[in-house]
Protein backbone atom coordinates (compact mmCIF):
# COMPACT_ATOMS: atom_id res chain seq x y z
CA UNK A 1 0.00 0.00 0.00
CA UNK A 2 1.45 3.30 -1.06
CA UNK A 3 0.40 6.69 0.35
CA UNK A 4 0.74 9.72 -1.77
CA UNK A 5 2.09 12.80 0.04
CA UNK A 6 1.00 16.08 -1.52
CA UNK A 7 3.92 18.29 -2.51
CA UNK A 8 3.72 22.10 -2.27
CA UNK A 9 3.48 23.89 -5.56
CA UNK A 10 5.78 26.76 -4.40
CA UNK A 11 9.07 26.40 -2.56
CA UNK A 12 9.00 27.51 1.11
CA UNK A 13 11.71 30.15 0.60
CA UNK A 14 12.25 32.07 -2.59
CA UNK A 15 15.53 31.56 -4.38
CA UNK A 16 16.20 35.32 -4.61
CA UNK A 17 14.89 37.50 -1.75
CA UNK A 18 12.75 40.48 -2.69
CA UNK A 19 14.39 42.86 -0.17
CA UNK A 20 18.14 43.45 -0.01
CA UNK A 21 19.83 41.63 2.85
CA UNK A 22 21.75 43.74 5.38
CA UNK A 23 25.39 42.71 5.80
CA UNK A 24 26.21 40.72 8.94
CA UNK A 25 29.16 43.02 9.74
CA UNK A 26 28.18 46.70 10.14
CA UNK A 27 29.96 49.37 8.17
CA UNK A 28 33.19 50.22 10.07
CA UNK A 29 32.47 53.93 9.58
CA UNK A 30 29.24 53.73 11.61
CA UNK A 31 29.86 54.41 15.31
CA UNK A 32 28.35 51.96 17.75
CA UNK A 33 25.70 53.08 20.22
CA UNK A 34 27.21 54.30 23.51
CA UNK A 35 26.96 51.88 26.42
CA UNK A 36 24.51 52.64 29.21
CA UNK A 37 26.09 53.53 32.58
CA UNK A 38 26.02 50.83 35.22
CA UNK A 39 23.19 51.05 37.75
CA UNK A 40 24.78 48.67 40.27
CA UNK A 41 25.85 50.55 43.43
CA UNK A 42 29.50 50.36 44.34
CA UNK A 43 30.76 48.55 47.45
CA UNK A 44 31.07 51.81 49.40
CA UNK A 45 27.55 52.90 48.46
CA UNK A 46 24.63 51.21 50.29
CA UNK A 47 22.01 49.54 48.15
CA UNK A 48 18.58 51.14 48.09
CA UNK A 49 16.11 49.28 50.35
CA UNK A 50 13.32 47.42 48.60
CA UNK A 51 10.68 48.28 51.24
CA UNK A 52 10.49 51.63 53.03
CA UNK A 53 11.61 51.74 56.65
CA UNK A 54 8.74 51.34 59.12
CA UNK A 55 7.71 54.44 61.01
CA UNK A 56 8.40 54.90 64.74
CA UNK A 57 4.95 53.50 65.61
CA UNK A 58 5.43 50.41 63.45
CA UNK A 59 8.98 49.49 64.48
CA UNK A 60 9.04 46.28 66.55
CA UNK A 61 11.13 46.29 69.71
CA UNK A 62 14.38 44.40 69.23
CA UNK A 63 14.73 41.34 71.44
CA UNK A 64 17.56 41.77 73.90
CA UNK A 65 19.75 38.75 74.32
CA UNK A 66 21.51 38.39 77.68
CA UNK A 67 25.09 39.58 77.58
CA UNK A 68 27.71 37.04 78.66
CA UNK A 69 28.96 37.78 82.17
CA UNK A 70 25.96 39.91 83.14
CA UNK A 71 23.31 38.70 85.53
CA UNK A 72 19.74 38.71 84.31
CA UNK A 73 17.67 41.55 85.68
CA UNK A 74 14.67 40.32 87.69
CA UNK A 75 11.36 41.62 86.48
CA UNK A 76 8.47 42.76 88.65
CA UNK A 77 6.97 39.91 90.64
CA UNK A 78 3.44 38.91 89.67
CA UNK A 79 0.61 39.72 92.05
CA UNK A 80 -0.15 36.76 94.26
CA UNK A 81 -3.64 36.18 95.50
CA UNK A 82 -3.79 34.40 98.86
CA UNK A 83 -5.48 31.04 98.67
CA UNK A 84 -8.32 30.55 101.13
CA UNK A 85 -7.37 28.20 103.97
CA UNK A 86 -9.69 25.29 104.63
CA UNK A 87 -12.00 26.06 107.51
CA UNK A 88 -11.92 29.82 106.94
CA UNK A 89 -15.00 31.39 105.42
Amino acid sequence: MRLEIPQPTEPATPVVPDAPVAPAVPDPGTPAAPEEPSTVPGPDEPAAPIAPDPGPDEAPEPERSPQPGSEPQPGPEPQRTPEPQPGES
